[in-house]
């Protein structure tokens, strides 16, 4: 996991709106988390890098909130950005 450029502000996008975390896109000043994660979580929120600090991230978008569901149990809400 990195976060490119320190303390930033960012846009996240709300991807689902049908869940109980809004529907309205918004900015936000924190680290924007580049990570690895698993492809079958399921996104809630997203950020598109914008190339600035790591011009070969240009345009990747990355997961900023999601869940997934463990082999047993209830589902876990994961937040990959930093409240300020």
């Amino acid at each position: 996991m990195q976060h490119p450029g320190n303390i930033i502000t960012y846009r996240v996008d709300v991807t689902q709106s049908d869940q109980p975390i809004g529907d309205n896109n918004f900015e936000h000043t924190a680290e924007q988390y580049y990570l690895n994660y698993d492809p079958a979580v399921d996104v809630l929120e997203t950020t598109m890098f914008s190339g600035e600090f790591r011009l070969w991230r240009k345009n990747v978008v990355m997961p900023v909130m999601f869940t997934s569901m463990p082999d047993r149990g209830p589902g876990i809400l994961l937040i990959a950005r930093a409240y300020r």
